[in-house]
This record gives structure tokens, C-alpha cells and sequence, in this order.
């Protein structure tokens, strides 16, 4: 049976942006003055969780108002935009597998529970957007993570 297609993550697999996600929310959570999330939770907890997700959970133990929760989404994304101009770069390797890829006739395409905004931006940052027939954001389902 001959391989038809490759659906990459982006998170940990093409752009390992993982630490930019948790310091552009604790940039958003002290700038609106609401704390921080301690490393271990972060982990334990909002790992993975689209950004509205994490804040919903992270109002359980820390009261938000609406406009605290759409104030930090809103610094959130921009600080994520910023650390990806700063950090993504292009990964020679994951470049050559994609050329390989393409060569061989094999249709690509990248899933992320990131936003559409952030996975074009680090897909064109790491040089890899062009690659993708097709990119399913967490704003493309219906039910993101955590949800299978």
C-alpha cells in the first residue's frame, strides 16, 4: 500500500512554538494584571488547550470579567505574533522532508489547535506554508481540544 498523504501537527512536530503559547499567555495574564501560571500547571492542566479554553479554566480559581477575558485573549495572540517573529525560523531539515514529500507525489497538509493566524505565521515563518494543501485550525472544528 502506497503512502497517499502525511496530516502534520504543528505544535511540537514542524515549529516547536510549545513555550511561546505559555510566555505569551503569562505576558497577557501579568499585563492585565490577573497573575501567572506556574510552569507545572501549565503543563498539567493547559497544555495544548486553545487559548479561550485555558482562560475558561483559569477562571475557576481566578474570577475574570468578560472584558479581563477578552483583554488577555486579545494581548495573548499579539505577544504569540511577536514571539514568533522573533523565534520561528526555517528547519533545513523539516524543508528537506517536504521536498521529499512533494517529490513523491504525496499530498500534505498540517492540523494545529492554534488559531489560522498563528499557524500561517509560523508555517511561513519555518518556510513550510507553501508545502500544505490544506491547514484545520482550532477555529475549523467544532469542538477543539480537548475534545477527541
Amino acid at each position: 500500500m502506497r503512502i497517499k498523504a502525511v496530516l502534520f501537527d504543528m505544535d511540537g512536530v514542524l515549529v516547536d512554538g510549545k513555550e511561546w503559547h505559555y510566555e505569551a499567555l503569562n505576558t497577557a495574564l501579568r499585563k492585565t494584571s490577573l497573575g501567572v501560571i506556574k510552569k507545572e500547571n501549565h503543563i498539567k492542566i493547559f497544555d495544548g488547550l486553545p487559548t479561550k479554553k485555558k482562560l475558561d479554566i483559569y477562571s475557576e480559581t481566578t474570577p475574570l470579567t468578560k472584558y479581563q477575558k477578552e483583554k488577555a485573549y486579545a494581548l495573548k495572540q499579539e505577544e504569540t505574533r511577536n514571539l514568533i517573529k522573533k523565534y520561528c525560523k526555517k528547519n533545513n531539515i523539516h524543508v528537506e522532508l517536504m521536498n521529499f514529500l512533494k517529490k513523491e507525489n504525496i499530498r500534505t497538509a498540517c492540523w494545529s489547535n492554534a488559531i489560522r493566524t498563528t499557524m500561517e505565521e509560523m508555517l511561513s515563518r519555518s518556510e513550510l506554508l507553501s508545502y500544505m494543501e490544506f491547514l484545520i485550525s482550532n477555529e475549523d472544528v467544532e469542538k477543539p481540544k480537548p475534545s477527541p
